[in-house]
């Protein structure tokens, strides 16, 4: 329950930090900026965080392992999606996305960087 509990705000936090530029297709849209405040600041993508967290949540919670088969099944997918985005992000941000690569984590806050 806890994770949902995490997860469904996360998302919400997300989808509102980037307004106009979020879209469900791998897509840069025309005048779009890097954004990196909000869940932006310490985490590349907590959208997809939030989609692991509440689906592992909701794995547990049915206490199912189809549930668990499908979480495990999609983790390669959402790896897959992760890295063909940072792929699109550095081709239109360059080294601006790629500094912002080094300072935050991919799914979860660098360790090094909640002390900050």
């Amino acid at each position: 329950m806890v994770l949902g509990i995490v997860a469904v705000p996360l998302v919400w936090w997300a989808h509102r930090t980037l307004g106009e530029s979020f879209s469900y297709a791998l897509e840069v849209k025309e005048e779009q900026r890097l954004i990196t405040s909000g869940p932006y600041a310490k985490v590349r993508h907590p959208v997809y965080t939030s989609h692991v967290l509440f689906n592992f949540g909701l794995a547990l919670v049915a206490s199912n392992w189809i549930f668990l088969l499908i979480w495990a099944v999609g983790i390669p997918f959402t790896y897959h999606r992760m890295f063909s985005e940072e792929k699109m992000m550095i081709q239109e941000f360059g080294d601006e996305y790629v500094t912002y690569m080094k300072q935050t984590g991919r799914l979860f806050p660098r360790l090094d960087s909640i002390s900050e």
